[in-house]
């Protein structure tokens, strides 16, 4: 969204997922798009679009408007059946002929390793971003961008007297990010911590402590709990992405 309103582009999500796609419709909903707008393709490793033979298709079941839509607002994909576009009719839509400059397309994944690396090839997808957990700096900066407070805005923003002093704000963000271990939490998680006391910082570190080891422990039964799972469903070997996710951005001549 923040790209959306930086280049003033609208933005269409896609489900590759939607039971009634082929490779004509994604032809054709892709020759309908504007010449400049955001195409959002989430979760491209969990569709059924694979590196196979053609599948035949019927276009007549096809309902265009569904498939392809502005991002707001949402409307469910269809799940019931499996998409049948192929691989080469999703490169053709991003890359081929009919494809058009100015369109930035994003597709997200949260398993890379799953990607046909013919998808991700340089050439076709122009930056890869990979989202992390949280380092120290980043933990820093999240309690920072939150406290760090003109003196002329407090006013503004109703925060109570004895709120600390820049230099005490500094202080508690180095604080902030010894407390918490890096490469373990998201910035999102670190954000509702502090979020809970956003007009606190000093509450905000002092809970900081309890709230990661309550946080470490959850984590530990969730992934005991899914590695259970996987090992009762026979998965073959494929091993989860240390990574949050990953985005994967094609952009346009000049941008």
């Amino acid at each position: 969204m923040a790209l959306a309103g930086l280049f003033n582009l609208e933005v269409y999500a896609l489900s590759l997922s939607a039971g009634s796609l082929t490779d004509d419709t994604l032809a054709m909903l892709f020759a309908g798009l504007p010449s400049r707008c955001i195409v959002l393709l989430e979760d491209v490793d969990a569709s059924s679009v694979k590196r196979t033979p053609d599948t035949p298709a019927d276009l007549s079941s096809s309902t265009p408007s569904l498939l392809l839509r502005p991002l707001s607002p949402a409307l469910p994909p269809s799940s019931s059946t499996k998409a049948n576009v192929s691989f080469s009719g999703l490169l053709n839509a991003i890359d081929g002929a009919a494809s058009r400059e100015g369109r930035i397309l994003i597709m997200t994944t949260n398993h890379r390793e799953r990607l046909d690396p013919a998808l991700i090839r340089p050439g076709r997808v122009d930056l890869q971003i990979s989202f992390k957990y949280a380092s120290r700096n980043v933990i820093e900066s999240l309690f920072l961008n939150l406290y760090d407070v003109d003196v002329g805005d407090r006013e503004a923003l109703r925060i109570p007297g004895g709120f600390p002093s820049v230099d005490k704000i500094l202080e508690l963000a180095r604080e902030f990010g010894r407390v918490l271990p890096e490469g373990v939490f998201t910035p999102a998680e670190i954000q509702g911590l502090l979020l809970l006391h956003k007009k606190d910082p000093v509450a905000a570190v002092g809970a900081a402590g309890e709230w990661a080891r309550e946080k470490r422990a959850e984590k530990g039964a969730a992934e005991e709990e899914a590695e259970k799972e996987e090992k009762e469903e026979g998965v073959n070997g494929v091993k989860p992405s240390q990574d949050i996710g990953v985005m994967e951005i094609v952009l346009p001549n000049g941008v």
